[in-house]
Parts: C-alpha cells; sequence; structure tokens
C-alpha cells in the first residue's frame, strides 16, 4: 500500500531522486534516507520541496522563485478545489528535464511512435483545477511530423503528460488562463474555457500529401480534408469569448513545417457570437460531437506556417469537413459563411426552435457516399486509431462510410 516518494537528504532538506536504485557521489557529509507514502498520492516538485498535496505546492511556489509545479510522481488529485494563479505553471511532463511547451510543442521529423503517459496524473470525483487569470495547466510532449497519406503529421508521439479524469471532476480555464494539451485529457470529467480563456490541442492530418504535390493543387482545391482535434477526450464546453487553437507539422522537403490555426473562436473554423460549444471527443465510436447552444457560424479559418505557400485563408476553397464529425444544433441559429462540403460520414442534428442557416451566396455540398472515391490520396478515409481510452484499435474504416445526413427535428 505505500510507494517510494523519493531520495531526501536531511541535511539540505532537498529530494533528489524518485529512482528505486540511485547512484550518487558525495564530498561531505549527509543524513539521506527514502521516504514512502501512500501509494495513491502524486508527488509535486517546486525547486528543492516535494509535496503530496496540490495545495501545498501553490502556496509554496506563490512565496518562492520557483514558479513551475511539476508533477514527479503518478497518483490521484484528491476532492478539492486547486487554483493555479497568475505566474504558475503546472507540469504534467514528458521528460526528465521537465520541459514545458506552451503555444509551440516541439515537433519529431520522420518518426512517430505510439503515445504513452510518461506521467499521469488521475482526478478524483469532487476535484476541481481552477486555471486563473494569468496561471497555465500543461500537459507537455511532442508532435510527429512523419508520413504521408495515412502518415501522422501533428500527432502526439511517444511520453507525453496525461491527465485522467474521474466522474465529478473538472477543469476550469478562467480568463487570461491557458490550457495546454498536448498529452491527453480522457476519462469521465470535464473541461470548462470561459470567456477570454485559451485552450490548444493537436491538430493531426491524416491525408497530408507532400510539398509538391499540396503546391501543385492549392490554387483551386483545399490541401487536406482528412483532419482531427480530439486529444481533449472528455467534454470540453467553450464559451463565446475563449478561444481554441491547434498546432501542427507536416512534412516537405525533408523537413518540418510547423503550422497553426484557430479552431473555434473568433477567426477560427467555428466562431460563437452567443452562448456555448461543447465539444467531446466519442471514444467508442471515434467520433467528434460539436453540440451548438446558442448562435455560432461555420466560418473560414487562416492556416500559417504551410510550406512553399505560407498562409491560406479558408474562405478561398471549399472547406471540406471531416467525416467525424456530429453537429447537434439545440438552440440558436448555426451560419454557414463560407462554401463548405460535408464528407460522407457527417451528421447534423437541427432540434426544434434551432435553425441552420445558409449565408447569401455561399454553397453547401452533401456528399452521397458513392460518390467519394480515393479523394484522400489513396483511400477514402484515413483514421487516427489512437486514444487514451481505446489505445491503438481503430473504430472506423472506410466500410463504415455512410451518406451525409441532416436530420431536422427528425
Amino acid at each position: 500500500g505505500y510507494k517510494l516518494k523519493g531520495w531526501y537528504n536531511e541535511t539540505t532538506d532537498s529530494f533528489f531522486s524518485t529512482g528505486l536504485s540511485v547512484t550518487r557521489y558525495f564530498e561531505s557529509d549527509y543524513t539521506i534516507y527514502p521516504v514512502f507514502i501512500a501509494s495513491s498520492e502524486p508527488v509535486w516538485e517546486v525547486g528543492s520541496k516535494w509535496y503530496e498535496d496540490l495545495s501545498e505546492a501553490l502556496s509554496y511556489a506563490q512565496s518562492s522563485n520557483n514558479k513551475k509545479i511539476t508533477l514527479v510522481g503518478d497518483g490521484i488529485l484528491q476532492a478539492g478545489t486547486y487554483n493555479i494563479p497568475s505566474g504558475i505553471t503546472v507540469l504534467i511532463p514528458f521528460d526528465d528535464n521537465k520541459t514545458v511547451y506552451t503555444s509551440t510543442p516541439a515537433v519529431v521529423y520522420g518518426s512517430h511512435s505510439n503515445p504513452y503517459a510518461y506521467k499521469r496524473l488521475t482526478m478524483a470525483s469532487g476535484s476541481t483545477i481552477n486555471i486563473q487569470n494569468g496561471g497555465a495547466l500543461c500537459l507537455s510532449g511532442k508532435l510527429s511530423t512523419s508520413g504521408q497519406m495515412g502518415g501522422w503529421n501533428g500527432t502526439p508521439t511517444g511520453p507525453s503528460g496525461w491527465i485522467n479524469m474521474q466522474s465529478g471532476s473538472n477543469i476550469t480555464v478562467n480568463n487570461g488562463g491557458n490550457l495546454y494539451s498536448w498529452g491527453y485529457i480522457y476519462g469521465s470529467g470535464s473541461v470548462i474555457a470561459q470567456s477570454g480563456s485559451t485552450v490548444y490541442e493537436a491538430f493531426q492530418i491524416k491525408d497530408w500529401r507532400g510539398g509538391t504535390a499540396t503546391s501543385n493543387v492549392y490554387s483551386y482545391a483545399f490541401i487536406f480534408s482528412q483532419y482531427y482535434v480530439q486529444n481533449i477526450e472528455v467534454p470540453l464546453t467553450i464559451y463565446a469569448g475563449a478561444t481554441e487553437k491547434v498546432y501542427s507539422s507536416v512534412n516537405a522537403q525533408s523537413s518540418a513545417y510547423p503550422i497553426s490555426a484557430t479552431f473555434i473562436g473568433s477567426g477560427g473554423m467555428f466562431t460563437i457570437s452567443s452562448g456555448y460549444i461543447i465539444k467531446d471527443y466519442i471514444e467508442s465510436t471515434d467520433r467528434l460531437d460539436i453540440e451548438v447552444n446558442g448562435n455560432i457560424s461555420l466560418s473560414s479559418m487562416t492556416i500559417s506556417g504551410i510550406p512553399s505557400i505560407g498562409s491560406i485563408s479558408t474562405s478561398d476553397y471549399v472547406l471540406p469537413v471531416t467525416s467525424n464529425l456530429t453537429i447537434n444544433i439545440l438552440s440558436g441559429t448555426t451560419s454557414i459563411s463560407q462554401d463548405v462540403e460535408f464528407l460522407p460520414g457527417v451528421e447534423i442534428r437541427i432540434e426544434e426552435n434551432a435553425g441552420l442557416q445558409v449565408s447569401s451566396g455561399k454553397k453547401v455540398y452533401i456528399y452521397d457516399n458513392d460518390d467519394w472515391g480515393n479523394f484522400t490520396g489513396n483511400a477514402r478515409l484515413y483514421v487516427i486509431g489512437f486514444s487514451a481510452a481505446n489505445g491503438t484499435t481503430a473504430k472506423r474504416n472506410a466500410n463504415s462510410l455512410k451518406d451525409v445526413q441532416i436530420d431536422v427535428n427528425g
């Protein structure tokens, strides 16, 4: 029922390793011994101080020059409210160096390995993390730049920070707060992004065709159609005024090219005028549900950093809406303000007293499954095939594609 917290140097009042076997050389006399704690307790590092209680770690960080709190030992965050104040970053790391990646994670060119949890925090029912103005919660990790037409461009690779949210747990990102999810948030809890907050996720592109092929077609056709934003696998509620930014990397000329865009929020694919969106990855079906409560617009977004091209706006194209998307319009009006094509597999449900409105002069193409060929490159469909909940089991394939369905109040 216990585990090693770490090796403690009583003389310096500091811990120096979590290893079960440690080699150290000392030139002075010290008193050193191992410290054990309950197996469910997490361990947080702030400088040379280690804590099992996140509240104590937060308090010490505020009063010291060390503003980074790192999870160095997996465990369960017990019920309670934990506020991350301005200037403090809570890190779920992916390496021994405790590297923090904020809006621009590192990319790995030419390779991909299955993601796994380097460190994992489990949030118990009743636990709440409030990210306050100027505070940050970072699930650090790297993204792959590998392959074409079924490759791993923008996909998390290797070790990363994970959070497993039990039912009744919550992460709230308040005005001015930032949540960086380059690892995975999964389970049965929920994440809320209040107005003025920013959430970051990976932009996983599965049908990148390479630099030359992309340069040949971008003048008349959008450059990819199989893309996924689903590192946060629990319901993510995004209120008007909040922003979700995405980051990816693609390969061209034997190099990696990081690209970025806004997915939800001002200037994004989904713009919220009033109300909120709930974005939820459904692990059992490998689908992404977008629930609309209020007035939103399916709008143009700008994608920056594309090799040999630079920045493009989707307003210059017919924007493909990727195949695993379900849009449930529960209230308000959802406006389509740019030309779009709903690819096979897309589902749109419009409930009573809600509406879907196509703006003047804009076109909507609704695909019959029989009319969709190998337009993703060499196949009809490319899927991620990985989630924190599913592991490496893919839940969809080309045979599961079906006609687009728009259901108007049944």
